[in-house]
C-alpha cells in the first residue's frame, strides 16, 4: 500500500443537538459564568493520526473504532482538521508531553484493528486528540477566549486554539 498522506484527521460529531450531552454541559458551564446570551455550544471530537495510512484505513478506524453510528457522524480528511462553518469555535488539545489516556488507548486499539482488518502495509505511529466547540452567540474574540479559559480548558495541561 502506498501512503497518500502522513497526517489524517477524523472529526466525530453528535447527529443532533439533543445527542450532544458534552455540548449542553459546556453551554450550562458558560452560562454560569454570566454569559447568558450564548445560544448554543456544539461539541465534536477530533482524532489526529500519523502513519502509513490511506483513506480506506482511516475510514476503517473511524467506522469500527471511533464512532457510535446511532448517535454520531464522522468525516475524515488528510492533514490537520478544517471546518466548513464560519461560526466561532474553540479547539482544545493536550499540550505536548502531557499524558493523554484517550490517545494512548486509541493508538493501541487502532494498531490491533489495522493488523486484523487493515490493508497490507497500513500502520499508525501516533494519535492525538482534541475537542472542538462551536459557540453560537459569542460577541467577540475576547469573549471566546474568556469562555475557553474559564470553562473549556485547563491551561496547565491543554492548549487553546
Amino acid at each position: 500500500m502506498e501512503s497518500t498522506a502522513s497526517f489524517w484527521h477524523i472529526v466525530v460529531a453528535p447527529r443532533s443537538a439533543q445527542l450532544d450531552g458534552h455540548g449542553r454541559a459546556a453551554l450550562r458551564d458558560v452560562r454560569q459564568t454570566g454569559l447568558t446570551h450564548i445560544e448554543a455550544v456544539r461539541s465534536s471530537r477530533i482524532y489526529l493520526l500519523t502513519g502509513t495510512l490511506d483513506a480506506a484505513a482511516v475510514d476503517l478506524l473511524a467506522r469500527e473504532l471511533l464512532v457510535d453510528h446511532v448517535a454520531e457522524t464522522y468525516s475524515i480528511g488528510e492533514g490537520l482538521s478544517t471546518r466548513e462553518s464560519k461560526a466561532p469555535a474553540i479547539e482544545v488539545q493536550y499540550r505536548p508531553g502531557v499524558m493523554n489516556p484517550v490517545a494512548l488507548s486509541t493508538l493501541e486499539a487502532a494498531r490491533r484493528l489495522l493488523r486484523a482488518k487493515g490493508s497490507p502495509g497500513a500502520s499508525i505511529q501516533d494519535v492525538g486528540t482534541a475537542r472542538r466547540y462551536d459557540i453560537r452567540g459569542a460577541a467577540s474574540a475576547d469573549e471566546l477566549e474568556q469562555i475557553a479559559r474559564r470553562t473549556l480548558a485547563n491551561e496547565c495541561i491543554e492548549r487553546i486554539y
